[in-house]
């Protein structure tokens, strides 16, 4: 457990248990204890187009206190552990059954994430991933001794496209076949991709 405070009645009440974390709500109705934990074993997907990498960035927030209005939430972060660039750190807040982006503000020089959420459970900072396909359906199939590919995705970002690797046998490395599909999908464009007669099937 990052820290447990004492939560008094007023405006503006600041909880910094530890620097790594904070909570400032804009008003307690009702003094009691504001607790923020270190989530160790996370059982959430990863958004879509970010990934948790670090253990420590992970919290739980919870209060006795009564509050009104909204919360804003603070998270430090270790800028060297990062895998990719700081400038797209998200904070993350779970809803029950999703998360929510709630960043409102990224101090890059103080390596301090915020955001506003007007209910407590886990927070989490992500990083945005460079390149993330999810994919949703692959299947193959041979017509004529050739070969048809069927594949669909949930969402694709950053995706310059698909390049199709083949091998004659199980232990042999896979080699670039000479198809190029450029990406024609984004976050909110579920594509089907088709590639048809790819090669005939290796005798055998």
């Amino acid at each position: 457990m990052l820290g447990a405070t004492a939560t008094p009645t007023g405006a503006n009440v600041a909880i910094t248990p530890t620097s790594s974390a904070s909570v400032t709500f804009d008003a307690v109705t009702a003094g009691g204890e504001t607790c923020i934990e270190t989530i160790t074993s996370f059982q959430y997907s990863n958004p879509i187009g970010y990934r948790f990498g670090q253990s420590h960035n992970m919290i739980d927030i919870t209060t006795s206190a009564l509050y009104s209005g909204n919360a804003t939430v603070c998270m430090g972060y270790d800028q060297s552990r990062l895998r990719g660039s700081e400038t797209l750190l998200r904070l993350f807040h779970w809803n029950g059954t999703a998360w929510n982006d709630i960043t409102n503000d990224l101090d890059t020089a103080g390596n301090v994430i915020c955001g506003f959420t007007n209910s407590l459970s886990p927070f989490a900072i992500g990083e945005e991933v460079a390149t993330a396909i999810d994919l949703k359906s692959f299947s193959g199939s041979v017509e004529n001794g050739k070969v048809t590919l069927v594949w669909e995705t949930f969402s694709e970002i950053d995706n310059a496209g698909f390049q199709i690797m083949r091998s004659d046998y199980p232990t042999r490395l896979p080699s670039d076949i000479d198809k190029y599909l450029n990406a024609k999908g984004s976050l909110k464009h579920i594509p089907e991709w088709q590639l048809r007669s790819i090669d005939k099937i290796a005798a055998g």
